[in-house]
Formats: C-alpha cells, sequence, structure tokens
C-alpha cells in the first residue's frame, strides 16, 4: 500500500531492488496512473511484478498486455 511520500522509484527500490525498474510498477498500473507519474496517493494499492521483495498478501493476475505472470499488490 502507498505511503506518504513514496515515489515509484522508492517503491522500486524497496520492493524490487531496483529503483530503475520503475517503469515496471507504472506499466502494470497505467489504469490508475495515466499519465502522472507524481499520481500516487496514500492507501493507493499497486500491482507490483511478480518478483517483489515483499510477501504478497493478494495475488492477481497481470492487468497489463498479456505476459502471463502472476504480480502482487503493495
Amino acid at each position: 500500500m502507498v505511503r506518504e511520500g513514496d515515489t515509484l522509484y522508492d517503491i522500486a527500490r524497496t520492493e524490487l531492488g531496483k529503483a530503475s525498474r520503475w517503469g515496471e510498477i507504472y506499466d502494470l498500473n497505467w489504469n490508475q496512473l495515466g499519465n502522472r507519474l507524481d499520481g500516487l496517493t496514500p492507501g493507493m494499492k499497486l500491482v507490483l511484478p511478480a518478483d517483489a521483495a515483499s510477501q504478497p498478501e493478494v495475488m492477481t493476475r497481470n492487468p497489463g498486455p498479456a505476459t502471463g505472470s502472476n504480480a502482487t499488490l503493495r
């Protein structure tokens, strides 16, 4: 879940191990974020790539283009 002050870079660094992977999070959540990279709001739940560091609370299918991989919600 997004916390006050979080950015896609911070979330990618924490959950995926590299800030440079922020685009993967954006791509998985474009339907919520649209063209706004600063569109994160506290409490928002983001879909993360399946290899995210945190233990998933909920598993869901990747809503983006057909990749077939599982993703987790943050």
